[in-house]
């Protein structure tokens, strides 16, 4: 029964302890989204967890997780692009994410990315519209939208999307969520 329950306490400390250090090798790598990835994972296990010290575990991998994300950057490759209505842009608009801020800096592959855009609808308002888009393996994406059914200047946005990972930590304890939050 001793060994059942020390087996028991050793699974627990891996849930967390696993995908931490995992985080770590990975951000050591510059694979800084998979590494905010595992850090979100250990957070989601600490914030499960009955053990002792689970709190501060689930503190250290979000606030390991917020510093991940601060060095990513999306850097745009092109701007101003403009087109007549009815029309498809000539190109795409194209990001790479790095592990910087700057275009020479090391590309991040498998990063979501989340692009939003105006669209008319059949009665004729406007509507935002989103995609999600992954970036490929030297970090670089990019994105086409629909033809233009309006006439004016429009802003079309990429922001990194996190949103399936936070997903689960939105049912942390009350005493947690706050960080979550951060």
């Amino acid at each position: 029964e001793k060994r059942r329950l020390e087996e028991i306490f050793r699974e627990k400390i891996q849930a967390i302890s696993g995908p931490e250090q995992e985080g770590r090798e990975l951000e050591g790598r510059g694979e800084l989204y998979q590494a905010v990835l595992r850090y979100l994972e250990a957070a989601t296990a600490a914030s499960k967890s009955d053990l002792e010290n689970a709190d501060i575990k689930f503190e250290r991998n979000l606030n390991q997780a917020r510093e991940a994300v601060r060095r990513i950057g999306l850097v745009k490759l092109n701007d101003n692009l403009k087109v007549y209505v009815g029309k498809e842009f000539p190109a795409g608009f194209p990001l790479k994410v790095v592990a910087g801020s700057a275009p020479s800096d090391p590309g991040i592959a498998g990063v979501a990315v989340r692009v939003s855009f105006k669209e008319m609808k059949a009665s004729g308002k406007a509507s935002t519209r989103s995609q999600l888009v992954k970036s490929g393996a030297e970090g670089k994406l990019s994105f086409l939208p629909p033809p233009t059914e309006f006439v004016g200047a429009e802003t079309l946005t990429m922001a990194l999307d996190l949103e399936e990972a936070l997903e689960v930590l939105q049912e942390v304890p009350g005493r947690l969520y706050s960080q979550v939050e951060a």
